[in-house]
């Protein structure tokens, strides 16, 4: 046990650290947080850099980051991802409503994107991503200030070890 626990944080490790120095300039810009909690790897993708407002349609500049998280997960088979999609508190926009009745919808739709995204462009394995929607039920900062909601709307990607 005390072997396979040391190869899990061993192989953490290893990711976190390639995922540092890939990633350096849009960690230090803010537009991704990385954190290691309880033996796994969590990476947050804040406000806009994947999508826009209502939308579920990942834009370029984050098509790109994507492509460089999946390049350093290609190369680390024994790894699991799965995808959380959040949103803020506010209600969806009307124009916006037909399809995504509420931010059920949003957040669900924008973390399934993001793994179609990883399995058929970047080419990981489907049996290694999970994608789920929290909608707003798991704020990160208070909803009642501009700065609060950005923060909410999210997505947070972890990476487990497969054991």
């Amino acid at each position: 046990a005390i072997g396979l626990q040391n190869r899990v944080i061993r192989l953490l490790d290893d990711t976190k650290e390639t995922i540092e120095t890939s990633l350096r300039e849009q960690l230090s810009a803010q537009n991704i947080t990385l954190e290691e909690i309880d033996g796994r790897l969590k990476m947050i993708f804040v406000d806009r850099i994947l999508f826009e407002s209502g939308s579920a349609e990942i834009q370029e500049e984050g098509k790109q980051l994507l492509l460089s998280i999946a390049e350093i997960l290609n190369r680390q088979h024994e790894t699991l991802i799965v995808i959380e999609g959040h949103t803020d508190s506010l209600p969806i926009a009307p124009a916006a409503r037909e399809r995504f009745p509420s931010n059920w919808e949003l957040s669900a739709a924008r973390a399934s994107a993001v793994a179609r995204f990883l399995s058929e462009t970047a080419g990981l394995d489907p049996r290694r991503l999970a994608a789920c929607g929290f909608s707003r039920y798991r704020p990160l900062a208070p909803n009642d200030t501009p700065e609060g909601r950005r923060q909410n709307r999210r997505i947070e990607i972890y990476f487990d070890v497969l054991r």
